[in-house]
């Protein structure tokens, strides 16, 4: 589980800042494999050498919205992380996650660096192996 400190002012104008927790699961990444068009590895691919931002700022949105969650302590003690659509619906309308969205879109480094801890932790060493053979674009570049 990836865990984000995010600072922002909120609706009142209050200085915030929060913590947000980020995981895929490997079912999650499975199905991502069989449910987005060419898998998870192609949309990987694609932040790695797109030059159109569209796509890139359509992966973010994705990405994040798909591992964001709560994090809480069951009445027996385990720790529990739940996602849900109510969930990601509630988060998409935060100035935490525009600040989080926006800090991807001007740092593909940050960026990448989430992909990476929100896969689960075997997985997390293939996934940097894989992103030093292909050199992320800057965004901000494509412009």
């Amino acid at each position: 589980m990836l865990t984000k400190t995010v600072k922002y002012v909120d609706a009142a104008g209050n200085a915030v800042e929060e913590e947000l927790y980020f995981q895929l699961t490997k079912a999650e990444i499975v199905e991502m494999e069989h449910s987005v068009k060419g898998g998870l590895s192609a949309m990987l691919q694609k932040i790695s050498t797109t030059k159109d931002p569209k796509q890139v700022i359509a992966i973010a949105k994705d990405l994040i919205l798909r591992s964001y969650g709560e994090q809480y302590t069951d009445n027996k003690g385990i720790v529990r992380f739940m996602k849900n659509q109510d969930l990601r619906d509630a988060f998409s309308a935060t100035e935490a996650y525009s600040t989080l969205f926006m800090s991807f879109i001007e740092n593909v480094d940050e960026f990448n660096d989430f992909i990476i801890g929100i896969m689960p932790l075997d997985m997390q060493a293939e996934i940097r192996k894989a992103q030093t053979e292909t050199p992320a674009i800057d965004v901000k570049e494509t412009k």
